[in-house]
C-alpha cells in the first residue's frame, strides 16, 4: 500500500537500484532504507 515517507530517509547523493518505470513519469527505486517511487526529475543516471 502506498504511503508518504519522511524525506530524511534518503540522503542527497545516495545510490539506488532502478527497478522499473511507473505511469506518470515515476520510477520505483530500491535504496537501503526501502523502495521508493520518485519522479525522474529527482534523480540522475550514473
Amino acid at each position: 500500500m502506498p504511503m508518504l515517507r519522511s524525506s530524511s530517509l534518503i540522503n542527497l547523493g545516495e545510490e539506488g537500484i532502478v527497478l522499473n518505470p511507473r505511469p506518470a513519469g515515476y520510477w520505483a527505486i530500491r535504496f537501503t532504507q526501502g523502495t521508493f517511487l520518485l519522479e525522474s526529475k529527482y534523480f540522475q543516471v550514473l
